[in-house]
């Protein structure tokens, strides 16, 4: 039984290292447009919040231009208290991402 055990949380422990936090999912987008992660978070899905139910929503944007050009784009997400704040240069590159909140990690 011990062994079943063990063999369960090893499992379990390999399975979630796979698992990118979200601070990790943020980073593979620097460098990348600011188009790009708008498309995917700003573009209104289903999301399940339960078993059976899901509910129709998209995370919603503000902008703050900052006086070197740059601007803090923050998207909130309306459900979760979770914010994500996207630095971008005057091209609209992002050069930084963080996030902010409890109910950020996957």
């Amino acid at each position: 039984m011990r062994i079943i055990v063990l063999a369960f949380m090893t499992l379990i422990t390999a399975c979630s290292s796979l698992i990118p936090g979200t601070e990790e999912r943020l980073q593979q987008y620097i460098g990348a447009n600011i188009s790009d992660v708008q498309a995917l978070y700003l573009s209104e899905r289903s999301r399940p919040i339960s078993f059976w139910a899901s509910r129709h929503y998209a995370w919603v944007e503000m902008k703050t231009l900052w006086e070197d050009g740059n601007t803090l784009h923050t998207f909130k997400n309306p459900y979760r208290d979770c914010s994500i704040n996207w630095i971008t240069d005057n091209s609209g590159v992002i050069q930084s991402a963080t996030s902010s909140g409890t109910m950020c990690e996957p």
